[in-house]
């Protein structure tokens, strides 16, 4: 009988445990999501000496765990994650797409992401002139700012620069780039 108490015990404690665990929130991809929704012309423009990207913010808090990239053109790409205000690199990978239009996400340290706090995402285009996506309206009412999901996307940004650098300038029409982050709300 104190056998079975004890086995009943710990059916019980395995049930109620299983019962309480919340599902997982899903993965979002803000870019990759509205263009699978919109209906954006995506022409492209080769760049070299200039980082580019977006602005976005968050409408509830949670973290980003993946950077990364869809681009024309395989191969080798630093893409950086910057914090908006202070213009300061919150993490950066240099990533491998390995197949032309394909995305590549690359796993970061889980940044905790304020809920309406601007970041940047970009990538920067080297010395040697790459294909770059530039996703614009196809209509006359403007894209930009969209939200998918938990996230904005305010607008485009981007510096000319030999080297890595937050994007400074900014441009209300098109995103120029294709950089990509995965955001998991709390």
């Amino acid at each position: 009988m104190k056998t079975n108490l004890i086995l009943l015990a710990a059916v019980l404690v395995a049930l109620l445990s299983a019962c309480n665990k919340e599902k997982a929130s899903p993965e979002e991809q803000a870019v990759s999501s509205f263009l699978a929704d919109s209906t954006t012309r995506i022409s492209q423009g080769r760049y070299n000496n200039i980082e580019m990207g977006y602005r976005f913010y968050a409408s509830r808090p949670g973290r980003i765990t993946k950077i990364g990239t869809r681009l024309p053109e395989a191969g080798t790409y630093t893409v950086s994650l910057w914090d908006s205000d202070t213009q300061i690199m919150l993490a950066q990978e240099t990533v491998e797409q390995t197949v032309a239009n394909g995305l590549t996400l690359k796993n970061i340290n889980p940044l905790a992401v304020l809920p309406n706090k601007k970041y940047v995402i970009s990538v920067f285009y080297g010395t040697e002139p790459k294909a770059a996506h530039v996703i614009g309206s196809k209509g006359p009412s403007a894209m930009l700012p969209f939200t998918k999901g938990s996230i904005t996307v305010v607008n485009a940004q981007f510096l000319n620069s030999r080297t890595s650098v937050f994007p400074l300038l900014n441009y209300n029409v098109v995103i120029y780039g294709y950089p990509e982050l995965a955001f998991v709300a709390d």
